[in-house]
Formats: structure tokens, C-alpha cells, sequence
């Protein structure tokens, strides 16, 4: 054999020259916990996000509840004046206003 080319001899090895396994498994347990660590913390903002935007909706539910008896309100006050007054009448008549009694359930508030 050449003396260049590199000697594979048994008796090379040295008992503590060894793979060790430990360090690839410590990088992968380590990276394994950064990612369920983001992502729960990602979950976390999303439940706060939703949890903010169902307030948001109830805030404009209870709104719009207000909003809706005020505008039936001021139907039920022009129908009335209608029967007294010729331009009530024409307001009705023109855009067909009439004030009908709800159905039980049917307001998005009442459901919850």
C-alpha cells in the first residue's frame, strides 16, 4: 500500500471516538419545544383577538337593537299622524310603511 492513502485498520478506533447520539437529540427536542412554545403563543393572540371581536359584535348588536326600536318607533309615530295629516299620508303611502307586530326569535338578540 501506499503510504498516501489513509490506513482502515481496526485497531484505529479508540473506544471514545464513539457516535454520540445525545446532541442531535438535544437540537431536536429543543426545536420541537421553540415551536409548540410559538405556537402557543400564537393560539393565545387568537383567542384574545376573538374574544375582542365577539365584544365588539355584541356592542353593535345592542346598538342595532336600539337603533331598530327607535326607527319602529318613529314608523308607529308617522302612521299614527298619518290618519290626522295629508303629508304623513303621502310619506306613507310613497315609500308603503307599515309596522307589523315581530316574530318571537327573530332579532339576532334574542337568540342568545
Amino acid at each position: 500500500m501506499d503510504e498516501s492513502s489513509p490506513s482502515f485498520s481496526a485497531t484505529a478506533e479508540t473506544p471514545g471516538s464513539r457516535y454520540n447520539g445525545f446532541i442531535p437529540l438535544l437540537l431536536v427536542c429543543a426545536s420541537v419545544l421553540v415551536i409548540l412554545t410559538w405556537e402557543l403563543i400564537v393560539a393565545g393572540q387568537m383567542r384574545s383577538n376573538a374574544r375582542n371581536l365577539h365584544d365588539q359584535q355584541a356592542k353593535m348588536v345592542e346598538q342595532s337593537t336600539k337603533v331598530q326600536g327607535s326607527v319602529e318607533k318613529l314608523a308607529r309615530d308617522l302612521i299614527e299622524l298619518a290618519k290626522t295629516d295629508d303629508d304623513a299620508k303621502a310619506l306613507v303611502a310613497k315609500y308603503a310603511i307599515s309596522v307589523a307586530a315581530p316574530a318571537p326569535g327573530a332579532s339576532p338578540a334574542a337568540s342568545r
